[in-house]
Order: C-alpha cells, then sequence, then structure tokens
C-alpha cells in the first residue's frame, strides 16, 4: 500500500473500511417530499439497480435498529446517479445501489418538506461518517473563477473525532449539486479564493491543528496542508476556534476572525488571523495572529450571564476601521433583544491586540451570523436567526435577512425561513454562509427538519437564493 500526503480522497474511508468500496458506494442524498436523489462512486460501471425500501427505526440496548417495513420500490440507472419517486411523505427508508456481483452500503434518509434546495443530507441514525460525526455542520459558501459553486460541510458530533469535510459542485447557480471529494482531516473549514486559487482554512478537529490548504483546479485536488497553529485536538482543553467566517482584504492583507479556547475551561478570547495578500499563504511564517483579546462582562452593554464572544466576522466599518463583529448573546426580547460585539483592530499592525469598541443591538446575536459589505449599495447585509419568543429568545427555527448602513443600527429586510409554528427544540436553520451574485444572494445553512437529532444537530445543508436584494434594501433605506 503506498502512503500519501494528500488532503483530498474520494471519498475519505478508514482502512478497516476500504473493501466497502469494492461496490457502489453513495455520497450524496437529497431527499424531497416524496422522492430522493441520489450519486455514487464506483471503480465499475453499471448498469444499477436501485432499492428504496420503507424502515422502521428503533433503539434496543442503546443500539439503532433498521427494520423493514413494507415493500421496496426499485429503479434503474446506467450513471452514477438517480432519482426515485412514489415515496410516502414523512417516512424514514433505506436506499441501496447494486450491480452485478456487488451491493453497495444502504444508506437512510427520510422524506418531507425541506426548505430551499438540499444540498447533502445525512440521517440521525446512519452510521457512514460515524468515524467523524453523525449530523452535518459549518457550511461554506465560495463561487469559483468559472462561476461555479462550491459548498463544504463538516461532520459533527459532540465529543467524537470530527475530522471530515465533504465538499459538493454546482454548475447552475446552486439548483443542483454533485460530490466532488472529501478534506480530511478538516473540521469548521472556510473555502475561499485568492488570486485564482482555491483554498481552505479549517482544522484538523475541534480545537485541533489550525491548518490551510491549496487546489489549483477548483477542489479537485488539494495540497498538503500547512499548520498554522497548534491545538490540543479536544473538546476539553485549550485550543484555536473558528466557524467558517469570512475572508476579507484590508490594506494589502487578507483578513478573517478566530477564537481561541475551549468552552469547558471557560470560553474564549478573540483574536484576528491575517496575512499579506502577495505573501505565500501556505508558508505559516507569513501570517500574524494579534494578541488574544479576553472578554471582560464589564464592557458597557453586554448580556448579563454570557460569558463570552466567539464567531466574529472581519467587516471594515464606515469609518475605514478593520473590526471583529462578534456574536455575543440574547437577553429579552426588543429592545434588549441581543447584543453583538465590535472589537477594533490596528490594520497597520497585525499583532496588536484587539480592543473593545462598543456592543450594539443585534436580533440574531446568540448564535454564529455573516457579515458582509455590498461594494455596490455601500450598506452592510447579514443573515441570522432571529429572536421572536420571549419564552426562548435563543431559537433557531427563522433565518433572516438584514441591512444596515453603519454595523450599529440593523433592519429586518425578509424572513427567509420561519418555522416558528414547530418545536423550536427539533427544527433550525443555522449557521449561514453567503455572497454576492449579481444582483441576488446565495447563502447555505445548517438546516436541522423532517426528524433531525434536535436543532442543533443538523440533518442536512440546504441551498437558497434572494433575489434582487438590493431593492428590498432600497425600500428600507429610501435614497440609499
Amino acid at each position: 500500500m503506498h502512503l500519501s500526503s494528500r488532503w483530498g480522497y474520494k471519498p475519505y474511508l478508514p482502512l478497516s473500511r476500504h473493501k466497502e468500496l469494492e461496490a457502489p458506494f453513495i455520497v450524496r442524498l437529497a431527499p424531497s417530499q416524496t422522492g430522493v436523489r441520489l450519486e455514487w462512486l464506483d471503480k465499475q460501471s453499471g448498469p444499477y439497480t436501485i432499492e428504496v425500501q420503507p424502515v422502521r427505526i428503533d433503539t434496543e440496548n442503546g443500539q439503532t435498529l433498521v427494520c423493514e417495513a413494507g415493500s421496496p420500490i426499485s429503479a434503474t440507472a446506467e450513471g452514477h446517479t438517480a432519482e426515485v419517486h412514489g415515496l410516502q411523505p414523512g417516512r424514514d427508508y433505506k436506499v441501496t445501489v447494486s450491480r452485478k456481483g456487488a451491493a453497495g452500503r444502504f444508506r437512510l434518509f427520510r422524506t418531507g418538506e425541506y426548505p430551499d434546495t438540499v444540498v447533502h443530507y445525512l440521517h440521525p441514525a446512519d452510521e457512514v461518517y460515524a468515524y467523524s460525526g453523525r449530523s452535518l455542520c459549518s457550511p461554506s459558501l465560495v463561487k469559483l473563477p468559472s462561476g461555479a459553486l462550491l459548498c463544504s460541510m463538516d461532520v459533527f458530533a459532540s465529543k467524537a473525532p470530527q475530522n471530515l469535510t465533504l465538499v459538493f459542485r454546482s454548475d447552475d447557480g446552486g439548483q443542483s449539486w454533485r460530490y466532488l471529494t472529501d478534506i480530511f482531516p478538516c473540521f469548521w473549514g472556510k473555502l475561499f479564493v485568492h488570486k485564482g486559487a482555491l483554498y481552505m482554512l479549517g482544522h484538523s478537529s475541534e480545537y485541533g491543528m489550525l491548518m490551510i490548504g491549496k487546489s489549483e483546479d477548483e477542489g479537485e485536488t488539494w495540497s498538503a496542508p500547512v499548520f498554522l497553529l497548534p491545538g490540543a485536538g479536544q473538546y476539553s482543553n485549550h485550543g484555536p476556534h473558528k466557524a467558517p467566517m469570512p475572508v476579507i482584504s484590508h490594506k494589502g492583507r487578507l483578513w478573517t476572525a478566530i477564537d481561541y479556547g475551549c468552552w469547558a475551561l471557560g470560553g474564549h478570547s478573540n483574536a484576528l488571523l491575517s496575512v499579506d495578500e502577495e505573501a505565500d499563504l501556505l508558508c505559516a511564517e507569513n501570517w500574524a495572529l494579534t494578541e488574544p483579546c479576553e472578554f471582560d462582562p464589564a464592557w458597557p452593554g453586554v448580556v448579563d450571564g454570557f460569558k463570552g464572544c466567539i464567531e466574529g466576522n472581519a467587516v471594515v466599518g464606515p469609518d475605514g476601521n478593520l473590526y471583529n463583529m462578534l456574536r455575543h448573546g440574547a437577553g429579552k426580547l426588543p429592545p434588549e433583544f441581543g447584543r453583538a460585539v465590535l472589537l477594533r483592530a490596528d490594520a497597520e499592525n497585525p499583532h496588536a491586540k484587539l480592543t473593545f469598541d462598543r456592543a450594539v443591538p443585534f436580533n440574531g446575536a446568540h448564535t454564529k451570523f455573516a457579515v458582509q459589505k455590498d461594494e455596490v449599495s455601500g450598506l452592510y447585509f447579514a443573515l441570522s436567526n432571529l429572536s421572536v419568543d420571549s419564552e426562548n429568545p435563543v431559537t433557531r427555527y427563522t433565518l433572516a435577512l438584514k441591512a444596515s448602513k453603519d454595523l450599529m443600527h440593523w433592519k429586518v429586510l425578509k424572513i427567509l425561513i420561519d418555522r416558528r409554528h414547530e418545536n423550536p427544540k427539533e427544527v433550525g436553520f443555522q449557521y449561514p454562509d453567503f455572497l454576492f451574485d449579481g444582483d441576488d444572494i446565495i447563502y447555505v445553512s445548517r438546516t436541522a427538519v423532517n426528524g433531525a437529532r434536535n436543532f442543533h444537530d443538523a440533518n442536512c445543508i440546504t441551498v437558497g437564493r434572494v433575489k434582487n436584494f438590493r431593492e428590498l434594501a432600497g425600500a428600507a433605506f429610501p435614497g440609499q
């Protein structure tokens, strides 16, 4: 067996499971109300038989049992994709792809109404990625110079290894998706393009090593990762932490937010990571980190009982200063409905510690939000959850588009997803990432719906589009 320093796999599997690749291996699922789309890899060719069967999923002595509960539906395919229709809504199914001489591993899915377009789905009882986790997390979205979209996501479970990232590609603006590659190890990854090349900035695992890798062929293959910052690689010890936050250009450097710490030991300090735009991004010595800034509960305007900030957005304010706009917390409903924290950076000194600037009202700051400036309108746009229930202000069952002139005063332009009529413990549309695409905004969501383990442990990543977003902003900001 030849060893390799590669970062990309098609797909990644532990050595103990490599025999599964001798049969069709399902790499993408996208259920709908009464059907499912699927894609598989296979070293040989078809024809293929796809069998979809209703199942009942039970738990016995801590073990998940998948029991057949109805007659199967069969379909055939010559290529490596298929669609099966005529299924019952709101029901669990297993699907298997086979060809002459080989039947692949079965996968699980649940039919139902999914918002927007499903990029990829993972049933909470499906063990296919159990070596990393059991739910989909950390969506990142990027548009390549060719116009194609890539969406990445990692596979999460509390206290699990959490080290696998999946990447999918769309060539039609997000209407349809296909599997591209796995990146291993990689967690909390952010895709971005710089000087025509694609980069992934992520971690080896939760609180693990901060790493960066590069692709010259639109994500098909990847360089070996370069380690930028050491980490513990364990949920209970200090290490670097970051969700897929924006990477921006300012005064000749690329900037992105990063945290350091862990919840088990009290929280996180906050910093900005940066590199000269003309430097080699794969040389660790070219990167700089601001001295971590510790949270101070005495800062004016912060929410009582919230012990820190995480998952900040690097953003240039209307005054020309560079800020880290951070998730903080939610208190009461309006006017005290939540606070984001702005830490100011010294862009001339990329090692200087961030300083507290202010806490600003921001409905949805209780969870990760994304902020970017639109250079056409000059406005700032954000995607976030909303606090709409005074009894439970930290829900994630709404996702909204907001805008601001100054990062301090925000207006809701449109509620994109609203499931407040459902159990808040079971649904969530969270951790958005987005990009400007002409007159539209394209966004991705970590979506928990239709039988997810809970609101937090999402079973799919979905992508949506807001058309003519500047027209929405024009109505909220007349004369802008």
